[in-house]
């Protein structure tokens, strides 16, 4: 696996494992593939950790303080391999392959391998005396970077922006999802369906040779139109009778016709390819409402699938 971001850290402290750790999280949430150093095993796994880093898009160096004093001064420690891995391959990557990011270090020192190099870095530094902590800029120009997107920000949109812009899109492919608008169950009660928002306005009952395609759509204040558009037929039971009728009473309600136009309180039979009957129930039915705040159209619901 190719990673977009390799991380290379010193384990200062708990405390700045858990930073990293989470930056780390954060970036792998808006969709980057990040890498950690955390599990390398020096000893038997070098190549295979040389090979991650070479392959790597990009590698981000948190160089806190004990970060630098470990490249120069501790020759057998896990930052002095890593930055002798990461010295054996810049050369032959492109300038920004490599950034350091700057936290706790408030000289800013680097590995002496690197310092000369003039390399673009992300100061996440903080200053708690004059409430001056790394926030959203640093956040948005680490992105712009692992995204290959140039500096200046002419035409840029902010991360916050491009995500609520997604978030719109998720919600309406969630809403259009076909596991959203199906129930396997032979039999259930108190479904509320959104009708309007489901795809074709239908939603699929039972699985199989015993699934039904219900569709709906406005009528009146209390009534919808049934369709028998995904199924063989589709009929209706009179005011008050009763659901647990048998599987030969019920057919004899299904009618040719392509709708029927039950009102709340009143049953439908449906009638699929494979011959079988289910025995919907309406109990609730709401018109679409946009006077004030939307309400969609819906009506509430219960079926029984019949196994005769």
């Amino acid at each position: 696996m190719q990673f977009d971001l390799f991380i290379s850290y010193a384990w200062t402290s708990n405390l700045h494992r858990e930073w990293v750790r989470l930056l780390a999280s954060h970036l792998h949430a808006i969709g980057f593939a990040v890498g950690i150093d955390e599990k390398v095993n020096y000893g038997e796994s070098l190549s295979g950790f040389m090979r991650k880093i070479k392959e790597s898009r990009h590698v981000l160096m948190i160089a806190d303080e004990n970060y630098a004093l470990r490249a120069d001064n501790m020759p057998d420690s896990g930052v002095a391999i890593e930055c002798k891995v990461l010295c054996d391959f810049i050369d032959s990557k492109p300038s920004d392959w490599l950034a350091p990011l700057l936290i706790r270090n408030p000289t800013g020192i680097l590995p002496k391998w690197i310092s000369k190099r003039n390399l673009k870095y992300f100061d996440f530094r903080s200053n708690p005396e004059n409430s001056d902590f790394p926030g959203s800029e640093q956040i948005i120009d680490l992105w712009r970077w692992l995204s290959d997107l140039p500096v200046d920000k002419q035409f840029a949109e902010e991360p916050a922006v491009i995500r609520e812009r997604m978030a719109r899109t998720e919600r309406i492919d969630a809403l259009r999802d076909p596991g959203k608008w199906a129930f396997p169950e032979l039999e259930r009660t108190g479904i509320k369906f959104e009708y309007s928002y489901a795809p074709n306005k239908s939603v699929t009952l039972g699985y199989g040779q015993y699934e039904f395609k219900f569709m709906v759509s406005e009528c009146g204040s209390e009534s919808v139109y049934v369709y028998s558009d995904y199924i063989k037929a589709v009929g209706i039971l009179p005011l008050g009778t009763t659901t647990s009728t048998d599987a030969k009473t019920l057919s004899s309600y299904v009618l040719p016709n392509r709708t029927v136009t039950p009102v709340a309180g009143q049953s439908v039979v449906l009638l699929n390819q494979d011959g079988f009957l289910c025995v919907v129930k309406i109990s609730h039915v709401e018109n679409e409402n946009s006077e004030s705040e939307y309400t969609p159209a819906s009506i509430t619901f219960d079926y029984r699938i019949l196994l005769e």
